[in-house]
């Protein structure tokens, strides 16, 4: 596999995220060479050596629904800059040839696993939509 270009990205903050299946994100606080060891985090080789083992991970997907994660040969990573934000929110942005067509917020209720999802245009106008499971055939 191709290794990514990280020279381009020393002092910088960033996440790598891979492409196939949530939950296999590396985050990277200030890179600062490919060479040197940051403390409690992997250097560039280390980086690359943990893309290769989560590149080849490949979860039980249901066949219905999540064929395209299937196809090790299509597994790959992208690197993201890192955004430190508050209270544990989490962005999601869905983007339709290169344009980003809505935005998915998910904000903790409380102490336990649950969360509010809200929907917003990319102009941040709240949309009144909401989750719900698909309807059986």
């Amino acid at each position: 596999p191709e290794r990514l270009p990280l020279t381009n990205l020393s002092g910088c903050s960033f996440v790598l995220k891979a492409s196939h299946g949530s939950g296999y994100n590396i985050f990277v606080r200030d890179f600062r060479t490919p060479a040197q060891s940051i403390s409690g985090q992997p250097d560039s080789d280390g980086l690359h050596r943990l893309m290769g083992r989560l590149r080849g991970f490949n979860k039980r997907y249901n066949g219905d629904f999540e064929w395209a994660y299937t196809n090790k040969s299509l597994h790959s990573f992208l690197a993201e800059e890192f955004l430190p934000i508050a209270y544990h929110l989490d962005f999601k942005w869905y983007c339709y040839t290169g344009k980003c067509q809505m935005i998915q917020v998910n904000s903790p209720k409380g102490r336990d696993d649950n969360f509010y999802t809200d929907f917003y245009t990319p102009t941040w106008e709240r949309l009144n939509v909401t989750l719900a499971p698909h309807p059986p055939n």
